[in-house]
């Protein structure tokens, strides 16, 4: 089973007209309290991604060093393709086509990349929201369905 984790950024500035925001106090908390749960539950991923800009390759690199110290800083992936405006159904074909990763993966984006994405990939599902640091784990089949594992919010 194809593993993701899809996890929202932490609480970021409010800087008026800018697509780049880094991380408040509150957002660098709520990240690091995440990451102790990933870490504490033995959650493990091969890669994490971020969208690049600024709050994600923030949230991305504090949820490394706290949950995922085996993986290098440099390791650290920008991935343009999970920017907020970023089309889910890309991704949708990337992962039923195997074109892109077969290896547990955590993502870190944005609102309202995140809730499309789970739109595409899950149908009929309602339970779920991203909140702040955020983390839904999906898994996908070998028939290529997915289906939501949990979802954890601080």
């Amino acid at each position: 089973m194809n593993l993701i984790y899809l996890m929202r950024h932490g609480e970021s500035s409010k800087d008026s007209g800018s697509l780049e925001s880094s991380l408040t106090d509150k957002g660098i908390e709520q990240v690091s309290q995440m990451g102790e749960k990933l870490k504490q539950e033995g959650i493990e991923v091969a890669k994490v991604y971020h969208s690049g800009l600024m709050r994600a390759e923030e949230t991305a690199s504090i949820i490394r060093e706290i949950a995922f110290p085996h993986i290098s800083e440099l390791d650290l992936e920008t991935e343009k393709g999970i920017t907020p405006q970023a089309d889910p159904e890309l991704w949708k074909k990337k992962w039923d086509d195997k074109t892109y990763i077969n290896k547990p993966s955590l993502f870190v984006s944005h609102l309202p990349f995140l809730p499309k994405l789970v739109d595409v990939l899950l149908k009929d599902i309602d339970d779920y929201s991203f909140s702040h640091s955020s983390v839904m784990c999906i898994g996908q089949d070998e028939q290529s369905n997915w289906e939501k594992k949990w979802s954890w919010s601080i």
